[in-house]
């Protein structure tokens, strides 16, 4: 039987061990904090749990325009805190149920080299040396925090200890327009908090459409978000009055009191205290260097999830672990990368896989772009969310399907479908001439084919 082990438990790590147990291997599994890793503890779950209340909170405000009265809707944070501690709870429980039922052997202690066959594990049942056939290295990434002064001080938080403040603030700044920043601007603000957002680069969402980032930034400005675009933060003071951030941008210099500060710049890959110089594994800029198969330089060591620096998503890590786990027992499997989707859980929601309009025309295609509004879409209307829209881009001289961009409802949801159309190499036309269920949602999808084909029936050509 083939010793395989994993170290890291998240969402490439879990589903690694879980695939290897499945395919005969003896699994140790060795995670030296919390099963499901950052995705579940302090991540996409927890974030995701948050901004559900919002959306409800939004829901009941605007309950007497669907014709319900209610008598207002009041924020108890705590019972926020509450239930997205529930969640968490319930979905590890399921991660240590799986992992017990599929007899992998779950270690808590960390993890560093010695040599290439010979990993150190330190926890709570003393010291030992583990050696395996093979080894798969997911020990994701962690907040990057820029050399400002004052970021160590009690105002501030990062992305992982944001959960971490008590209530809901009056006032925050925001440190970062990416991904993670955004969403907790959102959030935030549905709630009520005055938020301010800085941001280096002269735009928001680096790497999502140009006119989809621009729609959600006009949403969020109307509810209240103040944007600091060519701006950066200087330093920060905290004391028992609050928070006061000195941030430079086009206009001067100005000093900003804030109840917090969130630091969301960006994450780096966790090779911390794992001696990878030990075992001969090579690096770039402080990530793990792997092929497509997730093999590293050394032959029994793989790696995968956002210790490699690839693409920081949750579900891309879990479908890399399985290649390198299927790649150890000999199965060639692989992943599209342009196919992976990316969402971005604002109000409303962006979701994309594939080519943006700009990118593809930087590799050198010539482009084809279909374009379809959710205010002219049925359900949406139903919905009460006629924000948005779908945007396809195709090579304008065979027609293949380069990218997918929803900016609107159930944005995340329907990007399923552009992703499984990239995956299969369909072109525009084939992607009109499938079916879709009416009234749905996905119907955009489809008029934004059709819109990329010349025959769009509900838009004006």
């Amino acid at each position: 039987m083939r010793k395989v082990l994993v170290i890291g438990a998240g969402p490439a790590g879990y589903v690694a061990a879980l695939r290897a147990a499945q395919l005969g291997g003896e699994v140790t599994l060795v995670e030296r904090a919390q099963v499901g890793g950052t995705c579940l503890n302090r991540g996409c779950i927890p974030t995701k749990t948050y901004l559900k209340s919002a959306e409800i909170y939004r829901q009941v405000r605007s309950a007497a325009a669907y014709g319900i009265g209610t008598g207002g809707p009041a924020v108890d944070f705590p019972s926020i805190r509450a239930r997205k501690d529930a969640v968490i709870r319930q979905l590890g429980r399921g991660i240590q149920m799986l992992l017990k039922k599929s007899g992998v052997r779950l270690v808590e202690g960390t993890a560093c080299f010695l040599s290439p066959g010979e990993v150190r594990v330190t926890g709570t049942a003393g010291d030992f040396v583990c050696t395996a056939d093979e080894i798969l290295i997911a020990t994701g990434s962690r907040p990057s925090v820029p050399p400002i002064p004052g970021l160590e001080g009690a105002g501030v938080f990062d992305s992982d200890r944001v959960f971490d403040f008590p209530g809901l603030p009056k006032s925050i700044l925001i440190v970062g327009g990416g991904v993670i920043g955004m969403e907790f601007a959102s959030f935030y603000a549905s709630l009520g908090t005055d938020v301010t957002v800085v941001e280096l680069l002269d735009r928001l969402l680096p790497g999502t459409d140009r006119e989809i980032s621009g729609l959600v930034r006009k949403k969020l400005e109307g509810e209240g978000v103040t944007f600091r675009l060519g701006s950066r933060l200087l330093q920060v003071e905290s004391d028992f009055d609050g928070t006061v951030a000195t941030v430079e941008g086009d206009e001067g210099t100005e000093e900003l009191l804030t109840d917090m500060v969130l630091v969301a710049a960006g994450r780096r890959a966790n090779c911390e205290g794992l001696r990878p110089e030990a075992a001969g594994l090579r690096t770039e800029r402080g990530c793990l260097v792997t092929d497509e198969k997730g093999r590293t330089n050394v032959p029994h060591i793989y790696a995968a999830g956002d210790v490699t620096g690839k693409i920081q998503l949750a579900h891309a890590a879990s479908r890399e672990a399985e290649i390198a786990v299927e790649e150890m027992f000999g199965l060639d499997t692989g992943l599209t990368l342009g196919a992976v989707p990316g969402c971005i859980f604002t109000h409303p929601e962006i979701a994309f896989a594939g080519l943006t309009e700009e990118d593809a025309q930087k590799a050198g295609y010539q482009t084809r772009i279909g374009r379809f509004p959710f205010a002219a879409n049925g359900k949406a209307l139903i919905e009460g969310e006629p924000d948005g829209f779908v945007k396809v881009v195709a090579d304008a001289v065979s027609g293949t399907l380069l990218g997918v961009h929803i900016v609107g409802p159930q944005a995340s949801n329907l990007i399923g479908a552009g992703a499984v159309a990239l995956s299969a190499h369909m072109t525009v036309g084939e992607f009109a001439n499938t079916v879709f269920a009416h009234p749905t949602l996905g119907e955009a999808l489809h008029e934004a084919a059709l819109d990329a084909e010349k025959r769009a029936l509900h838009i004006p050509n």
